[in-house]
C-alpha cells in the first residue's frame, strides 16, 4: 500500500496546483473593483496590489499569462506522470484476468488512466475552482496575491517573451489592444445591472428608480427641470437691509436671484455667506446689494442635463438662469 501514497500525493499535487491557478485567474476577473478599493483604504496591501494589476493592461496580462502558464505546466505534469503511474497500476489486474492479450490489456489501462485523470482533471482541477473563484473572487484573489507574485517572478522571462509573441499576433490580426478601460461599463451595462439587482431583491424600487433617472439625464434638458418664472423666489435690486434680511429668513434658501425693474433683468445672484460676511463686519459700510451679488450664468433651455452637470461641476456652480431661443 505503501508504494501508491507518493504517487498518489504527486497526482493530487498537481490538481490541486492546476486548481490555485485556475481560480487565480477567474478571480482576478470577476473581482468587483469597488470592493478591492474598500479593502485597500482599510489597509489591506494585497487589495492595493491588485487594484494596480488592474489598472494596467500589461499587469492584467502578465498575471493572465502566469496563471496560464502554471495550468499548462500542471496539467502537462498530470499527464504525463499520472496516465502511466494509473496505467501501470491498472495493467497488472487487467493482465491478471486471462482474457485480454497484453497490447489490449496495456491499451485499456491506458484508456481507463485517461479517463479517469481528465474526471479529475476537469472536476477537480477546472470546474470546481472556477466556480469558487466566481462566487468568492475577492478573497480569491487576496489570498492568491503572494503566490502569484512570486510565480510571476520566476517566470518572469518566459511571461515577456509569450506576452510578446502573443502581442505580436494580435497586432498581426488586426484587433486593438483592450486597455483597462475594458473593465468599465457603458451606460447602457449599466442599466442592465441595475435592473438585474432590482429582479433579485438587492435594490429597493425606488433605489432602482432614482438610479435608471440619472441615466436619463442624457436624454432631458435644461427646461425640463427649471423653475418656472412664475416660481422664481427672487429680490429686487432696490430691497434695502431690513428688506434683505427679512426676506432670506422667511425664504430659508442659500442663493436668491437679483433683478432690475423685473425678472427679465437678473443682475447677478446673492450668497446668504456673502450676506452673513457682510452683517458680521463691524466696519462695513453702508448696505448696497448691488456690491453682494454675484454674476449670474445664462443658459439655453434646450441644454442636455448631463452637459449642465459637467458645467456645474467646472464653473464651480450651483444657480443658472434658463432663457429661451429667443434669450
Amino acid at each position: 500500500m505503501s508504494e501508491y501514497l507518493l504517487p498518489l500525493a504527486v497526482i493530487g499535487f498537481l490538481i490541486l496546483l492546476n486548481a490555485l491557478f485556475v481560480a487565480a485567474e477567474f478571480s482576478i476577473v470577476a473581482v468587483p473593483k469597488t470592493r478591492l478599493v474598500q479593502a485597500a483604504e482599510r489597509g489591506s496591501q494585497p487589495a492595493r496590489h491588485v487594484l494596480r494589476i488592474l489598472s494596467d493592461a500589461d499587469s492584467q496580462n502578465r498575471y493572465l499569462a502566469t496563471a496560464q502558464i502554471g495550468i499548462t505546466i500542471a496539467s502537462l505534469g498530470l499527464g504525463m506522470y499520472g496516465e502511466h503511474t494509473i496505467a501501470d497500476w491498472l495493467l497488472h489486474p487487467l493482465s491478471s484476468l486471462g482474457t485480454l492479450s497484453e497490447p489490449l490489456a496495456h491499451t485499456l489501462a491506458t484508456i481507463l488512466a485517461i479517463g479517469l485523470l481528465t474526471y479529475m482533471h476537469v472536476v477537480l482541477g477546472e470546474m470546481v475552482p472556477k466556480s469558487l473563484a466566481i462566487q468568492y473572487s475577492e478573497p480569491t484573489v487576496l489570498r492568491l496575491d503572494s503566490t502569484m507574485r512570486f510565480i510571476s517572478r520566476l517566470f518572469s522571462p518566459v511571461i515577456a517573451l509569450l506576452n510578446g509573441i502573443g502581442n505580436l499576433v494580435v497586432r498581426a490580426m488586426g484587433i486593438p489592444a483592450a486597455g483597462a478601460q475594458a473593465r468599465l461599463f457603458s451606460p447602457e451595462e449599466l442599466e442592465y445591472l441595475v435592473d438585474e439587482s432590482a429582479e433579485v431583491g438587492l435594490m429597493e424600487p425606488g433605489e432602482q428608480l432614482f438610479i435608471e433617472n440619472i441615466f436619463d439625464l442624457r436624454a432631458r434638458t435644461v427646461g425640463r427641470i427649471m423653475t418656472p418664472r412664475n416660481h422664481i423666489v427672487a429680490l429686487p435690486i432696490t430691497a434695502t437691509e431690513a428688506e434683505t434680511l427679512a426676506f432670506v429668513c422667511e425664504e430659508r434658501h442659500s442663493r436668491y436671484p437679483v433683478y432690475e425693474n423685473d425678472l427679465d433683468e437678473f443682475v447677478g445672484m446673492l450668497h446668504v455667506k456673502t450676506l452673513s460676511r457682510q452683517q458680521a463686519n463691524r466696519d462695513r459700510q453702508p448696505f448696497n446689494l448691488r456690491q453682494l451679488v454675484r454674476p449670474v450664468a445664462y443658459v439655453p433651455e434646450s441644454l442636455p442635463l448631463d452637459q449642465m452637470l459637467i458645467r456645474f461641476r467646472r464653473e464651480r456652480r450651483q444657480l443658472v438662469i434658463v432663457v429661451d431661443e429667443y434669450g
